[in-house]
């Protein structure tokens, strides 16, 4: 089977929600709808400085490693939420902080991942523009050992694809919004001087698509189930599986354990013992790829949200994606 990259559909932002939730939402299948953002904003001055100061004037954010993390109300202050947007969510498992704020300067980059939780992801371009690399989670790229982040590719920031491999590359423009289903890796570069994006993230409750990366997934969190119930310590574990986010394992998806059990128990324990081999054949890799990993990346956790930044917002240390 030869490399195979896809043209990503695309669909009007006028959509049906009942066409969208039938063709794209329950199949998993990516799609960015077109000019969704353009008539929802609610903000003039969508200068990073100027919304950086909105949200810690109101105390709508928190701090992560590489974003500001809210609740609805802090989407909402600078856009309104689209309406497949709110009842997708409406039916999933969705925590209060599901919102998510990311301001970046020219070149910034994303390495491949995918993200924790299970979450599906609506990102919508608020202002600027951004490439994107997503591979199908049939087709997975090798990850970190017990991480969701792939190896390093010396050679390009992009991540390497092989000849099974089923990706696509595109462009989200000022107004689009992307729908990411669970479980695709991703990688984005942002290529306009300012870039404003804003995602609402939750779990479904079930019928996930199976796949490779859905599999490799439930086994990792199978095995921390068993290592929980046997021990009851999952702390080092949880920071492992979820890059250092704490309580992550007893909050996953909003929900913890009793979602890791109803949805792990198709997992037999002697996948567990493969699962592991696995992940540790690729420490050498691991060790190696890290250090270039770490001269390459430019990412860089946000100040403080207690401080707006400089006077040049794009010159403030700025968040991925």
């Amino acid at each position: 089977m030869s490399t195979h990259r896809f043209d990503i559909e695309t669909v009007a932002h006028d959509i049906r929600f009942e066409d969208f939730h039938r063709d794209y939402f329950l199949p998993e299948r990516p799609v960015v709808i077109r000019g969704i953002g353009e008539k929802l904003r609610r903000v003039e001055d969508l200068s990073i400085g100027n919304i950086r100061a909105k949200i810690v004037e109101k105390g709508l954010a928190t701090v992560n490693t590489y974003w500001f993390e809210g609740s609805a109300e802090m989407a909402a202050l600078l856009v309104a939420t689209p309406e497949i947007v709110t009842r997708e969510l409406e039916d999933s498992h969705c925590r209060k902080d599901h919102c998510r704020l990311w301001l970046n300067g020219f070149g910034n980059f994303t390495p491949s991942h995918y993200d924790g939780n299970m979450l599906y992801v609506f990102n919508l371009q608020l202002t600027g523009r951004k490439e994107w690399r997503i591979v199908s989670p049939h087709t997975p790229l090798r990850n970190y050992p017990l991480s969701r982040a792939a190896l390093f590719n010396s050679e390009s920031q992009w991540p390497a694809v092989n000849d099974s491999t089923v990706f696509s590359d595109f462009v989200l423009e000022e107004g689009d919004m992307i729908f990411l289903p669970p479980m695709w890796h991703h990688s984005v570069k942002a290529t306009a001087e300012s870039n404003v994006n804003i995602n609402w993230v939750a779990t479904r409750k079930s019928g996930h698509v199976d796949s490779k990366t859905l599999q490799r997934e439930l086994e990792l969190l199978k095995f921390a189930l068993v290592q929980h119930k046997l021990t009851g310590r999952t702390q080092t574990l949880g920071l492992i599986l979820g890059a250092g986010m704490k309580g992550y394992l007893e909050n996953f998806a909003g929900v913890g354990w009793d979602f890791i059990e109803s949805h792990t128990r198709s997992i037999k324990l002697h996948r567990l013992a493969t699962r592991l081999l696995k992940e540790l054949a690729l420490s050498g890799y691991a060790l190696k790829d890290s250090l270039k990993l770490r001269r390459q990346s430019k990412k860089q956790p946000l100040d403080s949200v207690k401080d707006a930044g400089p006077a040049d917002p794009l010159k403030a240390p700025s968040p991925t994606r």
